[in-house]
């Protein structure tokens, strides 16, 4: 009591109330007048103020208070906090047990405060200088990637409206084909009865076709045969040997040779397959065409006339050398069975949904405004360590050996906005890589990269905390978020957007 009694006047005569304290080591100066005693030299613990102390005991180096308020700028109480002030540089605080152990705490007290003056000189400027050129390569790589960034959109923009102009032609090709569809569905029994009436005609066709390159083609190796014997006795008969014959045989072969021309055997293209075309349009004329329906049936004739016209052609140029000119196809025929036609109805449905199911889910899977789709088909390639990775933003990421040898760590699944402090511009992109090649006597493999900011695509680093799943750190402009990236991200937090992406705070590091 005699002690107490003791300090306590000497409390007063040397802190009168209210006075005011310039500095106190380790307490911020923001703190300050949180450590004034009374007018009676007291005290209190700033979390438990019903503990009182002279104000004498506060950094003597003994733990009083149990949340180590009392000790700030000693190691006396292990959960206390230690303010450094770091001057020209960026304040900060270290845990008290770190305070006077004889090791210089640079990255967090430049100025050396934590250890006994002298101990450990002021680094503060020297830190300074390289935070700024840290600072100016960070924005300079922001401000990069921005403009890189820019092209990307670009980029992916147009893919949208390729996208939405495919889509817009399937809609209009579905639309054609179901016409098409309909109206022979409708038209059935005519389109039988006019099959029945064609077809015969056809196989005409076919069979004289393929009697005439029999014919040529035996009449052409006689010819050649003749020919031949005829010039060899031209070369070798003796034109003293008084025979009537065979002067006569080679004085024709003669004359032959000398008026012989590559019409020889016109008069054998006795069949013009025009003229077949014409004789069949004739037939569908005269079957199809009625005083009642002639509009009706006129659409069945310009729906068969190219269809058919192709077909005799073909058959024509299959059996015959001579070339002839396409009969040209009406603007939109009726090409194909009602089978075929469903069946490429079908397929362009198909094609439509999956173009569907690709822009609605859009964010989720390329990021905000798309931006990943402008990496559609496009990979990367950096080595680190002992391999090569071959990461795909949109398709797949292969780890590569030495020896060449491809190792699938997994297909892109998702993409999610990342609060990363480490990345410039505040966020970062999320990528995950699911169903990898499975690894021996162990899992599926599987990945996340985290796109950062950068002017240029760059795997930064990969690591493996677990068995068989790879943390990348992968540098890139679409990493790179303007302000407006920022408020648009931040509206998605705050729940004014409905956007898929998913937004989610790093409180660990990869």
């Amino acid at each position: 009591m005699l002690r107490l009694l003791t300090i306590g006047s000497i409390a007063v005569s040397l802190f009168p109330a209210s006075a005011e304290i310039s500095s106190l080591r380790g307490v911020a100066p923001d703190l300050l007048e949180k450590y004034v005693p009374d007018k009676n030299g007291h005290w209190k613990c700033l979390n438990h103020p019903e503990i009182v102390l002279n104000f004498d005991q506060v950094n003597d180096d003994y733990c009083d208070c149990p949340d180590g308020s009392d000790e700030p700028g000693t190691a006396a109480c292990p959960n206390g906090q230690f303010y450094c002030a770091n001057e020209g540089f960026e304040p900060n605080f270290i845990p008290a047990f770190l305070v006077d152990d004889g090791v210089c705490d640079y990255k967090v007290c430049c100025d050396g405060s934590d250890e006994k003056s002298g101990k450990c000189p002021n680094r503060c400027l020297e830190l300074a200088e390289k935070a700024e050129v840290t600072r100016l390569e960070r924005k300079a790589r922001l401000e990069n990637g921005l403009k890189a960034k820019q092209g990307l959109i670009v980029q992916s923009q147009n893919k949208l409206k390729e996208i939405a102009q495919r889509r817009a032609d399937l809609e209009k090709s579905i639309q054609l084909e179901q016409q098409q569809l309909d109206y022979l569905n409708e038209q059935d029994p005519n389109d039988s009865a006019l099959r029945k009436e064609v077809d015969p005609q056809l196989e005409k066709v076919s069979q004289i076709l393929k009697v005439q390159k029999d014919e040529i083609s035996t009449l052409k190796t006689k010819a050649d045969s003749l020919e031949r014997l005829l010039k060899e006795l031209e070369e070798n008969y003796n034109p003293n040997f008084n025979d009537a014959a065979v002067k006569a045989a080679v004085q024709g072969f003669r004359d032959y040779s000398s008026n012989s021309n590559d019409d020889s055997y016109s008069d054998l293209d006795s069949v013009e397959p025009e003229n077949i075309i014409k004789d069949i349009q004739k037939t569908i004329n005269t079957f199809a065409f009625d005083s009642s329906n002639d509009s009706e049936y006129e659409s069945i004739w310009n729906s068969w006339k190219g269809v058919l016209a192709d077909k005799i052609i073909k058959i024509y140029q299959e059996f015959t050398a001579v070339p002839l000119k396409t009969t040209p196809k009406p603007a939109k025929p009726i090409s194909g069975t009602a089978q075929e036609i469903q069946k490429s109805i079908d397929s362009h449905n198909k094609e439509m949904v999956k173009i569907d199911s690709d822009l609605e889910n859009s964010e989720s899977r390329y990021g905000l405004e798309d931006i990943f789709r402008a990496y559609d088909g496009k990979c990367f390639v950096d080595k680190i360590g002992d391999y090569d990775y071959e990461y795909c933003f949109t398709g797949s990421l292969t780890q590569i050996s030495s020896n060449g040898q491809r190792v699938s760590i997994g297909t892109r699944d998702k993409v999610e906005v990342l609060e990363d402090e480490q990345s410039v511009g505040g966020y970062s992109y999320r990528i995950y890589y699911e169903k990898g090649a499975k690894c021996w006597n162990g899992p599926i493999r599987k990945a996340i990269a985290v796109v950062q900011c950068g002017d240029v695509e760059q795997l930064i680093s990969v690591s493996e905390p677990e068995k068989c799943e790879y943390h990348l750190v992968v540098r890139s402009p679409v990493g790179c978020f303007s302000e407006e990236d920022v408020h648009l991200v931040q509206g998605i937090v705050e729940g004014e957007s409905h956007a898929p992406v998913k937004v989610i705070p790093l409180k660990d590091e990869l």
